[in-house]
């Protein structure tokens, strides 16, 4: 791998993170200070959802490549970060009386299905590099 692929995968990484951050942030501001929803956070969440599949796909392609990309699970963490942000949202929601934002539940939807979809591409890859 050489040093442009690998600022490359950093400068992916790296909106991922900021946008995941930012877009939590924004969702937990709209939802808990201002109560309410459908704003920013939405808008924001397109951006994060379109960075976050551009990084996936290109990590599993790198992955496939035989440029093996280092993973410290760092997506099941963001997946238990958007379940609590979900269940803690859903009860306050209940709670108060709010809608469910539905950006936030399309969001989690993406993320889940990003989740699933690089974890089942990982096992097949292994799966193929055992039987050679």
């Amino acid at each position: 791998m050489n040093r442009k692929t690998g600022a490359h995968k950093k400068f992916w990484r790296f909106l991922a993170d900021f946008w995941a951050i930012a877009t939590i942030a924004l969702f937990i501001f709209e939802i808990f200070i201002m109560k309410k929803s459908d704003t920013i956070a939405n808008l924001a969440s397109m951006v994060y959802i379109a960075i976050l599949s551009i990084y996936a796909g290109q990590k599993e392609f790198y992955r496939w490549r035989q440029q093996h990309y280092l993973s410290l699970h760092w997506g099941e963490m963001f997946v238990v970060y958007w379940t609590g942000l979900m269940l803690i949202t859903f009860a306050f929601s209940i709670w108060n009386g709010l809608r469910l934002p539905e950006g936030l539940a399309a969001t989690y939807v993406a993320v889940i299905t990003i989740f699933a979809l690089t974890k089942k591409s990982k096992s097949l890859y292994y799966k193929k590099k055992l039987r050679k």
